[in-house]
């Protein structure tokens, strides 16, 4: 079966989300020929993505629709003026919600197409679908519906993973009790939580006998020239390395007892490790983008203080949904210690 995801984000996080959902479809579908198809050139998945070892081809760019034309698509192969493959999809997967583009990305040819778009009325057979947020179980089993077929749901697996990226995340961080933070974000316009209080958290953890390891790039050298002076023994392994990806985030997260994040790419390479994190979130909206893993507490400023402003979330709130996720019974706070981080 010929498959093809759609997605317009370039960001990787966005396209981390998506891994679930290309493991599901490559292990659970016979014979499937996974490809995807992005707004621009830039191919993740052959590039910054390469380590996670995803099956799954990028589609030439020449193919994308580039805008959006209610006219059959089959008048266009009549006429030659066709840019797409002669040969059409089975499925065409598109993972937006915008009507225009559902428009758009319905002109590739396919057998079926599915998209979440005005509720879902551009699929190709209309089911009772479960509303989502881009959720991959959800996406799979409203695609079972439209195939009448069964697809069992195979998660990611980060054994996938080169095993030199573990021998390298372990050399980095060879000992135990280590914090991790993911302090920054692409979106330069959307506010954050201000560095002196993941510093101040930082320096707690610190003197609570913890190691704290920011996972930041090269790139956000003032960031990295702050912390090294305002928290002597926090480490940054990535600098250490020449392997660094994100893959070797994931391997490097692996070594963490717990950590503290942002919405941001790093916090899903992260959250593919399944370890307890504590996520915060402002006007973005948890439920689509927090990680699914097993132990995760999610502050989010719209439901703790009715404001899309992630400013509005404590130091004290921060450092006690950390205390919740101790991965060992001897570190969990005495009810007193509890008490005054509440306050």
């Amino acid at each position: 079966m010929k498959i093809l995801i759609y997605n317009n984000s370039p960001q990787i996080g966005d396209n981390i989300r998506l891994f679930n959902l290309i493991n599901t479809l490559n292990s659970s579908i016979h014979n499937c020929d996974l490809w995807y198809l992005g707004s621009d050139d830039y191919d993740l998945f052959s590039g910054p993505l390469k380590a996670y070892n995803l099956c799954i081809h990028r589609m030439p760019q020449s193919t994308h629709p580039g805008g959006y034309n209610l006219s059959p698509w089959r008048l266009y192969f009549r006429k030659g003026k066709s840019k797409y493959p002669k040969t059409p999809f089975d499925l065409v997967i598109n993972m937006g919600s915008d009507l225009k583009e559902s428009l758009m990305v319905r002109q590739i040819p396919t057998k079926f197409y599915y998209s979440a778009a005005t509720c879902f009325i551009f699929c190709s057979r209309y089911r009772y679908y479960r509303k989502h947020k881009t959720d991959p179980t959800i996406i799979v089993k409203n695609i079972e519906k439209m195939l009448n077929l069964s697809i069992p749901i195979k998660p990611y697996n980060i054994r996938k993973i080169d095993s030199t990226l573990y021998k390298e995340a372990k050399r980095l961080l060879p000992g135990d009790r280590y914090i991790g933070f993911a302090v920054t974000k692409a979106s330069v316009t959307r506010k954050k939580w201000p560095l002196e209080r993941f510093i101040n958290i930082a320096n707690e953890v610190s003197f609570r006998g913890y190691n704290p390891v920011f996972l930041i790039e090269r790139k956000h050298q003032a960031t990295i020239d702050r912390i090294k002076k305002e928290v002597p023994n926090a480490v940054f392994p990535e600098l250490d390395s020449s392997m660094a990806c994100p893959a070797l985030v994931t391997a490097l997260t692996t070594r963490l007892l717990a950590a503290v994040s942002l919405n941001c790419g790093i916090m899903h390479m992260m959250g593919l490790a399944n370890i307890p994190m504590v996520v915060l979130f402002g006007k973005t909206d948890p439920k689509k983008f927090a990680p699914r893993i097993d132990q995760i507490q999610i502050l989010d400023s719209k439901a703790l203080h009715n404001t899309d402003n992630i400013e509005s979330i404590s130091e004290n709130e921060v450092m006690y949904a950390l205390d919740q996720l101790r991965a060992k019974p001897e570190d969990a706070p005495t009810s007193k210690e509890a008490v005054t981080t509440r306050q």
